[in-house]
């Protein structure tokens, strides 16, 4: 029991160390809540005693009925943690509906995330690996409750093949190795180890809003700061002649300040041109030669915003090429300010 415990603690520790997000996640955010069915194999022998279900005297050796509820939480990408209250079904002497129940407690290792990193969004298919320690109980009937009518531990080793059909919503296939110890000792008896498939659907509470690019604790709490530092710097509220000001004084570090010059304005964290950033770049003639720079917001990694900025003078340059424009240069400066400055700038040669 020890070991197999220390087991799960050491796999935890190795994945959540390397693992890494760059946005604190709050109580209720990755949440997820799940509902299954499917069967489990039994090795109970048949009893002629009335069933709730009469089907059930059939597969008494083969599978029995079961259903589960599932709540849990992902702490990054990776690594995340469930309850599961398992109830399966009457095929037994039990004069109850249900004559068994497994209340399990999973850790949840998220295979794709760790091995191909997280893209920023839930992949199509991922492959979960389950290991579980649970409490099962019997529920007896009334000529043995001694005999029938018990706690002991459970052990779990699952895994899930899940499909992310919607932003919100997952199918899940999930076999699974159960060993039922009865007598709660570790000695193992291969008649009480049990197979499991449960099929399901599982609601999320939100994705990770999660950089693709490696960031360590302390560049995140470096760039945390100078958040906070601009947010208190911008509590000041300029007006919004204040931040043309600052913002062309910005631009003439950029570039020469000329009349031949179209300004193309994005959204926060994105790099494709709206009606209005088509509009402005329709003025320049076919045949022009022409320069782009483009900048980003002072927020994030100094590497993600010259990523950025290097997407939006790219975006920039394709749309003017497509209207036979010549683009003699695209250029992404990253950040050239201390405040919101998410612009391309077309400089006429």
């Amino acid at each position: 029991m020890k070991k197999f415990i220390l087991m799960i603690a050491a796999a935890f520790i190795s994945v959540f160390a390397t693992a890494q997000t760059v946005q604190n996640s709050k109580l209720f955010d990755n949440t997820f809540i799940g509902i299954y069915g499917g069967g489990n194999t039994t090795n109970l022998t048949t009893t002629h005693e009335k069933f709730f279900w009469d089907g059930a005297k059939d597969i008494v050796k083969g599978v029995r009925p079961v259903a589960a509820l599932e709540i849990g939480k992902y702490v990054t990408p990776v690594v995340g943690f469930s309850f599961e209250g398992q109830a399966l079904f009457n095929t037994t002497k039990s004069n109850t509906f249900i004559d068994q129940s497994n209340v399990i407690a999973n850790v949840k290792f998220n295979l794709s995330n760790l091995i191909g990193g997280y893209p920023g969004q839930p992949r199509f298919v991922e492959v979960v690996v389950v290991p579980g320690l649970g409490w099962g109980h019997n529920y007896g009937h009334t000529y043995d409750l001694a005999k029938f009518d018990k706690n002991y531990l459970t052990y779990k080793a699952g895994a899930e093949v899940n499909f992310n059909v919607a932003e919100n919503w997952q199918i899940n296939i999930r076999p699974s190795a159960i060993w039922w110890n009865y007598n709660n000792m570790l000695k193992f008896h291969s008649k009480n180890l049990q197979a499991q498939v449960l099929v399901g659907a599982t609601y999320k509470f939100g994705n990770f809003k999660y950089c693709p690019y490696s960031v360590t604790a302390a560049e995140y709490n470096t760039l945390q700061n100078k958040v906070k530092e601009l947010q208190d710097a911008l509590a000041k509220k300029p007006t919004e002649v204040e931040k043309e000001v600052v913002v062309e004084k910005i631009v003439e570090k950029v570039i020469e300040k000329g009349a031949n010059q179209y300004f193309v304005q994005f959204a926060k964290n994105k790099y494709d041109l709206d009606d209005a950033a088509k509009a402005e770049l329709d003025q320049i003639a076919e045949g022009t030669e022409v320069a782009v720079v483009a900048t980003a917001s002072p927020e994030g990694s100094k590497l993600r915003n010259k990523v950025l900025s290097q997407k939006r003078a790219d975006a920039v340059k394709e749309y003017l090429e497509g209207r036979k424009v010549k683009v003699v240069s695209a250029e992404g400066l990253g950040v050239t300010g201390p405040t919101s400055n998410r612009v391309a700038i077309v400089k006429v040669n």
